[in-house]
């Protein structure tokens, strides 16, 4: 503690000095926000405590003595030591202001202090680099700033790139240079600058979508069984290219990349219930392809593949109460909308970028690939390295490919899952924490799902065909220019007989009456089929009328159709060709055929009876005999000697072709052939 004259010494040897009265400023509460508010009140009342203690000389607190009551206030405020000594300084050097007490960019419109460097701030760098941070430099930030929130690939380099691209060149000896680095920013004071601009979270926003970033970001006090009441009731259900390529089942050398697998799992239990893997990618196909394994008896499935597999632990067909999937074309497509209206099934589409809205199924194509992969790694498994050999390497099959997926099953499905939490009851009653264990417990206490039983099979099957309308004709049913027919049906036989008296009318509900509505399933032409009295009706496909066509899937089929229209595209161009030759040769032998004077009408018959003589003298046997007999007869063979066949007639009609002075349409005609 110094004396006043030691104060006065001090300031005349220049060891101290009165520094300029700051700005005064005045504090209205109501302009500071309630969070501020109270921050400068908890201070200020800190403040009055404070000059009670120590005030008005603050000699006491200036000692090095310990000082118990100052350890208490601060204390009492919430206060460590060294933030209440700051408070104390501001104010004790503010000539005891209370505005000290206020953050000091509240006084700045701008929002914070303004500061005049007159060095580059940040530590002392290895090489003179880096500019100091003006005006113009945190322009070029904001530029960099939004190039990189206005792109979603754009990483902080490049946008660091871009800003001094733009900013700090040069045009030199014509020219376009790079300023020197200790005329352009460092990358570190622009990603300093950057951070400071843009919150992870806005970055996080800005990177992926405000969906996806909540997403990630949310709480998750729930579970996937949370919603399933029973086994059965909610279904998750997904497609996947498996990273696998495989080979042609006819032709094994050739290859036919990645198979399509379907999946769907039950909710409640985990299990796996249905599945199929195909070629069909976003197609309701494929789709439809699943719902059949659903629908269909399991043992049957196996006998028709040739697969000996138990299935026990595979739950038996059923009718879901929901079937949750993502938007894809096929899930979100009307036709799989009108099949579960058709079955009364809920079909949920799941927000976009929301995968883990479903994360059972997701979860399980991992589960999948990482089974296979290490033993099928030189079988076709596509691997992201330069050196994959995966296209050359493929040899499964598609019938090997159903294979896996029914031993997936079984695996799956008899899998023991330690993080699955079972119930009390679960426990008390010895349950596994295994998916068909609990699938079996579940049905055992709520009872099974809807089952699919001969009764209602039918009308599952229908239900997954693709609806259509054809139209009725005299030669059959007519549909993509094909025709089909029900013998059995007389009702429809009649409609067809009176299809052209009801060509282009239309009923008392504006329908046309040479129409009906009818089903087809994509994978056959050979029928279609149609409800009468609530009962499945099938057409047969006219096969003569058709070309022949069988055993075709509607997509193989309208390849065909593809390629006839085009043949008949070329052959229309062929005909339009044809017919000007046609017309070319017309028109020649019409040039070439004048008269001097008309016809004669009379004497047709005589005259058609010469005309026709001739005509038959000129096309006889022999006239081609010897060319025949000259091309048949080896060269040393004597030469059959020439044929002559003399009758009356042709006498007759030889003396006719000689006389270069008789016609036949002239008066004058010779008595003798007044009769030929």
């Amino acid at each position: 503690m110094k004396s006043v004259h030691d104060v006065m010494d001090d300031i005349s040897k220049g060891a101290f000095r009165i520094a300029e009265n700051q700005e005064t400023h005045v504090i209205d509460q109501e302009r500071l926000s309630e969070a501020e508010k109270e921050r400068y009140l908890q201070k200020l009342s800190f403040i009055r405590e404070f000059k009670s203690l120590y005030g008005p000389s603050f000699a006491a607190y200036c000692n090095m003595d310990n000082k118990p009551e100052y350890n208490d206030l601060f204390r009492k405020y919430g206060f460590t030591r060294v933030l209440a000594d700051r408070i104390v300084r501001r104010w004790l050097q503010s000539g005891m202001q209370d505005a000290s007490l206020v953050d000091p960019r509240f006084f700045h419109p701008a929002g914070s202090k303004q500061y005049s460097y007159s060095k580059k701030t940040g530590r002392r760098p290895v090489a003179t680099q880096g500019v100091i941070i003006t005006d113009d430099v945190r322009k070029a930030f904001d530029y960099g700033v939004q190039q990189y929130c206005s792109q979603r690939l754009i990483t902080k380099r490049e946008a660091y790139m871009k800003t001094i691209r733009h900013f700090f060149v040069e045009e030199k000896d014509g020219e376009v240079r790079l300023l020197p680095a200790d005329r352009r920013p460092t990358e570190r004071q622009f990603l300093n600058y950057l951070n400071k601009m843009v919150s992870k979270e806005e970055e996080a926003k800005i990177k992926t979508s405000n969906i996806e970033y909540r997403n990630n970001e949310r709480l998750l006090l729930g579970s996937p069984r949370d919603e399933a009441m029973r086994p059965g009731y909610i279904l998750e259900a997904d497609a996947l290219e498996v990273d696998i390529n495989i080979v042609s089942t006819i032709d094994t050398t050739r290859n036919v990349s990645r198979p399509i697998l379907y999946l769907m799992i039950d909710m409640y239990s985990h299990a796996i219930v249905a599945f199929h893997v195909g070629f069909d990618n976003n197609s309701i196909l494929g789709l439809s392809s699943l719902m059949l394994n659903l629908f269909e008896d399991r043992q049957a499935i196996l006998d028709r593949k040739g697969v000996s597999y138990d299935i026990s632990a595979w739950p038996s067909p059923f009718i879901p109460n929901e079937i949750r999937c993502d938007r894809g074309s096929d899930f979100a497509s009307d036709q799989f909308e009108r099949m579960c209206q058709d079955l009364n099934i809920i079909r949920t589409l799941e927000t976009g970028a929301m995968g883990s809205m479903k994360g059972l199924i997701e979860q399980s194509f991992r589960l999948f690939h990482q089974g296979i992969k290490p033993q099928l790694e030189d079988k076709g498994i596509i691997q992201k390295r330069y050196d994959s050999n995966h296209k050359l390497e493929a040899c499964l099959t598609i019938e090997d490919m159903f294979k896996l997926m029914v031993e997936f099953i079984r695996f799956h499905n008899t899998f023991y899952t330690k993080g699955f939490r079972l119930s009390k009851e679960m426990i008390t009653e010895g349950v596994g924490k295994r998916p068909i264990d609990i699938w079996n417990y579940g049905i055992s206490h709520f009872g099974p799902p809807e089952p699919v039983t001969p009764f209602n099979q039918l009308n599952c099957m229908f239900s997954l065909m693709l609806d259509a309308t054809a139209s009725i004709t005299r030669e059959g049913i007519s549909f993509r220019r094909l025709l089909y027919v029900n013998r059995a049906d007389e009702d429809l036989l009649t409609k067809m007989k009176m299809a052209r008296l009801n060509a282009n009318r239309r009923n008392s509900n504006g329908e046309r009456i040479n129409s009906m509505d009818i089903r087809f399933d994509p994978r056959s032409i050979n029928a279609i089929y149609y409800l009468k009295d609530g009962r499945l009706q099938v057409m047969e496909l006219l096969s003569s009328k058709c070309g022949n066509l069988h055993d075709l899937t509607w997509d193989e089929y309208e390849e065909y159709a593809r390629k006839e229209k085009s043949m008949d595209k070329e052959g229309y161009e062929l005909n339009i060709v044809n017919r000007m030759k046609r017309m070319d040769a017309v028109a020649s032998v019409a040039a070439g055929a004048t008269r001097t004077t008309y016809a004669d009408p009379g004497n047709i018959r005589i005259s058609r009876k010469a005309e026709k003589a001739l005509e038959n003298f000129n096309d006889r046997i022999e006239n081609r005999l010897p060319s025949l007999l000259d091309a048949s007869t080896p060269e040393e063979m004597p030469t059959t000697p020439e044929i002559t066949i003399a009758t009356e007639e042709n006498t007759r009609a030889e003396e006719v072709r000689t006389d270069a002075n008789c016609s036949l349409f002239s008066p004058e005609c010779p008595p003798e052939l007044a009769d030929f």
